[in-house]
């Protein structure tokens, strides 16, 4: 857009200059490009993008995704692990997200966003387990010193998983940092040195605990059956002994059998005896793993043996006890049912319930095989008369696929659809809910919206069952004028919602109406590029307007700002001469949040605080904005930068911003303004 504006500018100022209306000036200000031998050291995102210069954008934001990495690996270096993993946060998605966004438009780079976002997950992951690590051995040493010998084995224990953790997490983040290496020729050597002394530490201390606060012990099969089924289970004889070959006698402990534990008990001799009857096991696994998982108080560290098998496969019998006979629109929908295999219970094995094809459901069976699965009905279900399925989902496993059908009656809810349309220059920001006659939202369903009758759009509902989009006020080459009605429908065939419809009515006045307010408002950014504009002469205003609206006729796109939420330029609210107590763009963004347009939200609070910090100023950048008021505190810079940092998410990509984000962007904005105003 940076560009376009540019033209725009230029075009008003001739007319103007041979009017001999703007100064030497004026015209400095309003052109305020950079020299040759300067460098943007910030532009804004939505001008980066537009300025045809996406590369040097991406080589921006390789940088700061690298720099933010690095930071991370020096916080780990220091033992600063919250600050390392606050280091990938929230600003470091959003960059990934930029960069994503830019690398789709320019081809490059989208495996290496991939592993960025690879690296960020494990590096956090990594930072995480550290902690806890640390925190493990402080409760060690603690435990030791005070002769706690059951404490010092818990945190032994804890110590030994999380080492094992660690060492897998180190593993993948070096990989990670050797592949996004090789994709942007960055060097990370001195990150992946961190990484592997950090793990090579952790290991060490890992082993040293291990041996000072264990005893190992060796896992032995004597006996078992080779071919197994859940009707003819493996029964296995076992010896556990410590690594010196003595036996752990007469004690209760849990063995596992392809991760199913049993409770067993040894005798004088360490033997033991389990039965294990295969349910999800795989019909083409050949071994089983065997495991001897000790207590955390436990002085002995577990170990583990395989053997061989061959696994039968059974089919199982779903009994249907009770079910829905009855359902609509977000109401439960399901059934009680028994899985069992001639007569006997099948504990342990994943159930799912589906209507007419929707999953509305998903449990396991307890131990008596018996299980309710049920969940919401959709609104994708039509409604009449439909089949209600539950089934065992499984496949190539020891207790086979199953199911049983039953009928249920999908009754018709109706709907209640209402719209609002604000116009916002050339065009109308339209918003409204879809709700059930009983008040319940709904979601994911497409709403039309049509122009005197012409559909224009479709839209789709949130989950609060809103909706929001910009809607134009005339065909395309047309000037908008008189009463424009704008229609919400919603078409509830193939579902078990009632059609609903609602209309409103824009007054646009007659065609070129509104004077330069109008043109201003919906034609000109509200970025502060035009704002030398303000103040000149009527008629050399009205020229500048003729100016702007012709470049942008000829040169604009389209489909530009049409997100479904305005641009916070596009406010109608006339300034007064007073202040009120809250900014008029404030009032609007809590409108457009309430009417689901979280990124015209966005937009409205970054113009509110703008207009309170910098009234007479242009600030190109957020920084340069926040530059501008370095006399205030912290508070209020942490209060700025989530201002700022929602709104360059929002504008590097409409609808990015969700409600939440929206709502935080409000809340400090508001603050804001109550701290200019007080």
């Amino acid at each position: 857009m940076q560009a376009l504006d540019r033209r725009a500018v230029v075009c008003a100022l001739v007319v103007l200059a041979a009017l001999g209306g703007v100064s030497g000036g004026a015209v400095a200000q309003a052109t305020d490009t950079p020299a040759a031998n300067e460098t943007v050291q910030h532009e804004r995102p939505e001008e980066a993008g537009e300025s045809g210069d996406l590369q040097e954008l991406q080589r921006w934001l390789d940088g700061r995704l690298s720099g933010q990495l690095g930071s991370s690996t020096v916080a780990l270096s220091e033992g600063e692990y919250e600050r390392a993993r606050s280091m990938l946060g929230d600003d470091y998605d959003e960059r990934l997200e930029q960069y994503v966004d830019v690398a789709g438009e320019t081809g490059e780079g989208e495996d290496a966003g991939e592993t960025y976002r690879d690296v960020r997950e494990s590096q956090r992951d990594l930072a995480m387990q550290a902690e806890r690590f640390e925190s493990a051995s402080e409760r060690y040493e603690r435990a030791r010193e005070n002769g706690n010998e059951s404490a010092a084995r818990q945190a032994a224990r804890e110590m030994n998983r999380l080492g094992d953790r660690i060492g897998r997490s180190g593993a993948n983040t070096t990989r990670g940092y050797v592949t996004l290496e090789n994709q942007t020729g960055a060097d990370t050597d001195p990150e992946r040195a961190v990484v592997q002394n950090l793990t090579a530490d952790v290991s060490e201390r890992q082993e040293a605990v291990r041996q000072a606060t264990f005893v190992e012990t060796e896992l032995t099969v004597l006996e078992a059956t080779r071919t197994i089924s859940f009707t003819d289970p493996l029964e296995l004889i076992g010896r556990l002994t410590a690594e010196n070959g003595t036996a752990v006698a007469n004690r209760e402990v849990t063995i596992a059998v392809a991760d199913r534990p049993h409770a067993t008990t040894t005798d004088a001799e360490g033997r033991f005896t389990v039965s294990y009857r295969p349910r999800t096991l795989r019909t083409n696994a050949t071994s089983v793993e065997v495991a001897y998982v000790p207590r955390n108080e436990s002085a002995y560290l577990g170990s583990n043996v395989s053997g061989p098998v061959d696994v039968q496969q059974v089919e199982p019998t779903i009994t249907v006890r009770e079910h829905t006979e009855e359902t609509r629109f977000g109401e439960p929908a399901g059934a009680i049912v028994a899985v069992t295999v001639d007569g006997q219970p099948v504990n342990g094995v994943p159930v799912v319930a589906d209507v007419a094809g929707q999953r509305v459901g998903r449990a396991t069976t307890n131990d008596e095989g018996a299980v309710r699965v049920d969940g919401a009905l959709p609104a994708s279900v039509p409604a009449g008369d439909q089949e209600l399925r539950v089934a065992v989902p499984l496949r190539d496993r020891a207790i086979a696929a199953a199911d049983e059908q039953v009928t249920t009656t999908v009754e018709a809810t109706g709907t209640t659809l209402n719209v609002t349309g604000e116009r916002q220059g050339s065009e109308a920001t339209v918003s409204g809910r879809l709700v059930t006659d009983d008040g319940r939202p709904v979601d994911g369903q497409q709403v039309q919206l049509s122009r005197n009758g012409t559909v224009v759009t479709t839209v789709e509902t949130g989950p609060d069952g809103r909706y929001a989009a910009t809607v134009p006020l005339a065909p395309a080459g047309a000037a908008p004028s008189g009463r424009v009605q704008v229609a919400a429908s919603f078409d509830g065939a193939g579902t078990n919602l009632d059609d609903a419809r609602a209309t409103t009515t824009v007054d646009v006045g007659q065609a070129g109406s509104g004077g330069a307010s109008g043109l201003l408002q919906g034609w000109v950014p509200g970025d502060g590029s035009l704002s030398v504009l303000v103040g000149l002469g009527v008629a050399g205003v009205g020229l500048v307007l003729l100016g702007v609206w012709l470049v942008r006729r000829r040169g604009s796109d389209p489909d530009e700002e049409r997100d479904g939420a305005p641009a916070v330029s596009q406010s109608t609210t006339e300034p007064t001469d007073e202040s009120p107590d809250r900014a008029p763009a404030i009032e609007r963004a809590e409108t457009f949040l309430e009417r689901g347009a979280a990124g015209a939200a966005v937009r409205a609070a970054y113009a509110a605080i703008r207009e309170r910090y910098a009234p007479d100023e242009a600030p190109r950048t957020h920084a340069e904005l926040v530059a501008t008021t370095e006399s205030l505190g912290e508070d209020e810079r942490r209060a700025f930068e989530r201002v700022t940092r929602a709104y360059e998410r929002e504008a590097f990509a409409r609808g990015s911003v969700d409600e939440r984000g929206a709502r935080d962007a409000l809340e400090a904005a508001g603050e804001l303004v109550e701290r200019r105003q007080s």
